[in-house]
């Protein structure tokens, strides 16, 4: 593939424009206002619900949920009871970079997501779905741990495991800096056609400081841990520059972000509102569907001693400022046992045998036909489905008195395929609501939570790119890049070509599609503890 161009995309997970566009205006993100000034960028939209797993796979098949079958970075397994993490042997159709291998070419991937174990024999560093220590691919390039240190695929712990929120923004930068040192290298020293490097603590940091960052941007009044993060994205802004300044004018650069970012004032609980409308029952003496978010489910109830005496925003204020949050730590290991608290959170799980339903990212019915101890015949399934959605439609914020979600859905009207069966019944999306997993004898709580919301963002630079741009799909990527590379795309894909960006049409050729023989998980034995520990560290696991 010597004589095609080369292509190189740049991730920032979460990225969006309502926090992008104040970086830029503080002057925090020169290259990143010069390539959105210069070329092709708009909005990105993701997956229904935007979640990192699903919707990076849909960047890489091209299609839609439905038919490569990611729907979370969890699935269950024979039981709503059972959930294991998802790996890239999960994903049903062939990816855009297992395409260009097939056509000769060498991509080259450094933290996509659901890209473990590695399908292709190119150099591949994992990312957070990566089971025990198998973060390099192939083994050889272990070596350059001496030189750069561990690759690691997430942080040490969330912002109260290591100290409060500036402490963790550190580590946030520590584990990009040396991913960068990586990524560096293998773009200088191997041969390659398509170079992915993702930055994810962007993501991270937002989910921790996104209604700080929003809010005070440019006004002198950021606590010390959101100052270390506008340095943060000062850095990636670096490395998207450095990644700019090695192509030709013949190469082409492209950067997007899988979803975007959202405030939201308030938590609804699915499975707290499942439970009293008698569709859910809990075994408050079994174990925790994933046993990590028993950890979640202890800090949510230990912020419920904050609330008790009206601490909430003075609790999360003070975590960003490390000189009291020691203090604050240490008085409320020394009075939290006097102080009451409300006990309602569960550590139980579903009670199969006595429910309906079950919410995990969405609603699922918990049929005959997919869940070994399940309850409700597939003939009754669609009607259960339906009284869950209408009951949810009418649901009302007792403090506002507005409607809850924006829309209600059942999965047929959403998910198209041969995987949407492994879908959620019902989906539901929020802009006021952070839709929680977590199990609780509560539906709503007051409580301020940084989530995902659908609209992220893309840029394309190179030949031929026209300086303007719109709104595209996150399924639009996979097309357009085998197109770039003059590879043909698979007549099953849910994208188009975004062709309106270039002065002239992209060649397209359409073939079969493939299907793909999936390689196992590498090692013995599969023990995704870790992975389900990561995730539930990082809030992934809880809403």
């Amino acid at each position: 593939m010597k004589d095609q161009p080369s292509v190189v995309i740049f991730g920032l997970d979460g990225a969006t424009f309502d926090l992008i566009d104040p970086l830029i205006d503080v002057g925090a993100m020169p290259n990143l206002s010069s390539l959105l000034n210069e070329t092709a960028s708009g909005t990105l939209r993701s997956t229904t619900p935007p979640l990192t797993g699903p919707a990076w796979t849909s960047f890489a098949t091209g299609v839609h949920p439905g038919k490569h079958g990611i729907f979370d970075f969890t699935k269950f397994e024979g039981s709503l009871t059972e959930v294991s993490a998802a790996t890239s042997s999960d994903i049903s159709v062939e990816t855009f970079y297992e395409r260009i291998v097939d056509a000769g070419g060498t991509p080259i991937l450094v933290n996509l997501p659901m890209s473990y174990p590695p399908q292709v024999d190119s150099p591949v560093l994992t990312s957070l779905l990566t089971q025990g220590d198998e973060t390099v691919f192939p083994e050889e390039y272990r070596e350059l741990e001496d030189e750069f240190g561990e690759f690691r695929v997430s942080p040490k712990g969330d912002a109260e495991d290591v100290g409060g929120s500036l402490p963790y923004v550190e580590d946030l930068i520590q584990v990009e800096e040396t991913r960068f040192d990586w990524s560096r290298r293998l773009f200088q020293t191997e041969d390659w056609d398509l170079f992915f490097h993702l930055v994810s603590a962007t993501d991270w940091i937002q989910h921790e400081l996104y209604d700080e960052l929003v809010s005070d941007l440019g006004t002198g009044d950021l606590s010390p841990a959101a100052e270390r993060a506008v340095e943060g994205y000062e850095m990636f802004d670096e490395q998207i520059g450095w990644f700019r300044e090695q192509l030709s004018e013949d190469d082409y650069f492209i950067l997007l972000s899988d979803h975007g970012f959202r405030y939201y004032h308030s938590m609804f609980y699915l499975n707290g509102w499942l439970k009293k409308n008698g569709y859910l029952s809990v075994d408050e003496g079994g174990d925790a569907s994933v046993a990590p978010t028993k950890k979640s489910q202890e800090k949510q109830q230990k912020q419920d001693v904050s609330r008790q005496i009206d601490l909430s925003r003075i609790a999360k204020t003070v975590s960003r400022y490390p000189k009291i949050f020691n203090t604050a730590d240490w008085l409320y290991k020394r009075v939290s046992g006097y102080l009451p608290v409300d006990a309602d959170l569960t550590y139980g799980d579903i009670d199969p045998a006595n429910s309906k339903s079950k919410g995990w990212g969405g609603i699922y019915i918990n049929d005959t036909d997919r869940f070994e101890d399940g309850i409700v015949s597939p003939e009754d399934r669609p009607e259960v489905a339906r009284e869950i959605a209408e009951g949810l439609k009418s649901v009302v914020d007792p403090k506002t008195g507005e409607k809850v979600f924006d829309e209600v859905r059942l999965s047929k009207k959403v998910y198209d395929g041969p995987e949407a069966d492994k879908a959620p019944d019902v989906v539901v999306t929020s802009t006021t609501h952070q839709v929680d997993n977590v199990m609780s004898d509560v539906i709503f709580r007051r409580q301020e939570h940084n989530g995902h919301a659908p609209e992220g963002i893309y840029s394309i630079d190179g030949p031929g790119v026209v300086e303007s741009g719109g709104t595209a799909d996150i399924v639009d990527i996979a097309p357009t890049v085998l197109a770039l590379l003059d590879i043909g795309v698979p007549s099953n894909i849910d994208g188009s070509v975004l062709d309106d960006l270039f002065r002239e049409s992209l060649q397209v050729d359409h073939v079969p599609p493939t299907t793909p023989e999936r390689r196992g998980e590498p090692g013995e034995s599969r023990d995704d503890s870790d992975v389900k520990e990561r995730l539930s560290d990082l809030g992934y696991l809880d809403g």
